[in-house]
């Protein structure tokens, strides 16, 4: 193919990435999408594949659990759902704390 095709998902919210490209180009692959899991561009008659993108973990409480994410990148949010649950969200390597 000579334009690269679409790399496959790796889950409902994760993308692949394009695959790499044949021709006068030689484009190479495409990197999946970040924090959704979405796996890495494939290579194609000598060009370069690409990385998985990285995952995502989410941890969901009750609105009564006192809980805290770090480091700061990954987060707390309040008020989800009907039942105003909290939920986690890991895009790094962190620490949940659950009091």
């Amino acid at each position: 193919m000579s334009d690269g095709s679409p790399g496959g998902a790796a889950g409902p919210c994760g993308t692949g990435g394009r695959g790499g490209m044949n021709g006068g180009t030689g484009a190479n692959g495409v990197a999946g999408t970040t924090n959704r899991g979405g796996g890495g561009g494939a290579s194609f008659c000598g060009t370069t594949g690409a990385a998985g993108g990285s995952g995502v973990v989410l941890v969901r409480f009750p609105s009564t659990a006192c809980i805290s994410a770090s480091p700061g990148t990954n987060s707390v949010t309040s008020c989800v759902g009907p039942a105003n649950d909290k939920v986690a969200t890991f895009t790094v390597s962190g620490t949940l704390t659950v009091n």
